[in-house]
């Protein structure tokens, strides 16, 4: 993805429809997931510029990656 674009994906995810259901389907699938909350460990691979990440740290641990260093910069 060229560089310009973490930044665009940055600005937009908190409002953006596509970004606001993705997050929401996934929240949803993981909450539903048994066990209690605090106990789940979670990886978000190719985490982006981390805002997903954000979202699930109420629901247990929660670590990233990403191949792209432009990316984990807005982590």
């Amino acid at each position: 993805m060229e560089n310009i674009e973490y930044k665009t994906m940055f600005s937009v995810e908190n409002d953006y429809w596509w970004y606001r259901g993705l997050h929401d389907l996934v929240l949803r699938h993981v909450r539903s997931v048994p066990g209690p909350l605090q106990t789940k460990r979670i990886l978000d691979a190719g985490c982006g510029t981390g805002r997903m990440m954000e979202l699930l740290k109420p629901i247990g641990e929660v670590e990233g990656f990403d191949i792209s260093p432009e990316a984990l910069r807005f982590c």
